[in-house]
Protein backbone atom coordinates (compact mmCIF):
# COMPACT_ATOMS: atom_id res chain seq x y z
CA UNK A 1 0.00 0.00 0.00
CA UNK A 2 1.36 3.41 -1.23
CA UNK A 3 0.24 6.04 1.79
CA UNK A 4 1.33 8.87 -0.63
CA UNK A 5 -0.99 7.84 -3.07
CA UNK A 6 -4.00 7.34 -0.68
CA UNK A 7 -3.21 10.95 1.17
CA UNK A 8 -2.41 13.25 -1.87
CA UNK A 9 -4.05 16.35 -1.88
CA UNK A 10 -5.84 16.24 -5.26
CA UNK A 11 -8.20 14.01 -4.05
CA UNK A 12 -8.17 13.55 0.16
CA UNK A 13 -10.62 15.48 2.47
CA UNK A 14 -10.04 16.54 5.70
CA UNK A 15 -12.80 16.42 8.47
CA UNK A 16 -12.26 18.45 11.59
CA UNK A 17 -15.64 18.25 13.61
CA UNK A 18 -15.83 19.94 17.11
CA UNK A 19 -13.03 22.23 16.89
CA UNK A 20 -14.91 25.40 18.08
CA UNK A 21 -13.75 27.71 20.72
CA UNK A 22 -16.38 26.77 22.81
CA UNK A 23 -15.28 23.28 22.62
CA UNK A 24 -11.47 23.19 22.45
CA UNK A 25 -10.59 27.03 22.97
CA UNK A 26 -9.71 28.93 26.68
CA UNK A 27 -14.01 29.62 26.73
CA UNK A 28 -14.32 25.52 26.99
CA UNK A 29 -17.51 24.36 28.53
CA UNK A 30 -15.69 21.27 28.75
CA UNK A 31 -11.70 21.84 30.48
CA UNK A 32 -11.00 18.65 30.06
CA UNK A 33 -10.85 18.77 26.61
CA UNK A 34 -9.53 21.64 25.77
CA UNK A 35 -6.55 20.94 28.34
CA UNK A 36 -6.13 17.66 26.46
CA UNK A 37 -5.95 19.21 23.30
CA UNK A 38 -3.77 22.10 24.11
CA UNK A 39 -1.32 19.48 25.74
CA UNK A 40 -1.28 16.99 22.38
CA UNK A 41 -0.36 20.50 20.50
CA UNK A 42 -3.40 19.49 18.59
CA UNK A 43 -4.68 22.87 17.32
CA UNK A 44 -1.30 23.61 15.47
CA UNK A 45 -1.28 20.61 14.40
CA UNK A 46 -4.63 20.51 12.29
CA UNK A 47 -3.96 24.28 10.95
CA UNK A 48 -0.64 22.84 9.48
CA UNK A 49 -2.80 20.55 7.85
CA UNK A 50 -5.50 22.64 6.96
Amino acid sequence: MDLQELVAPDHTALCIVECQNGVVGPESSMPAVADAVAAAGLLPRLGGLA
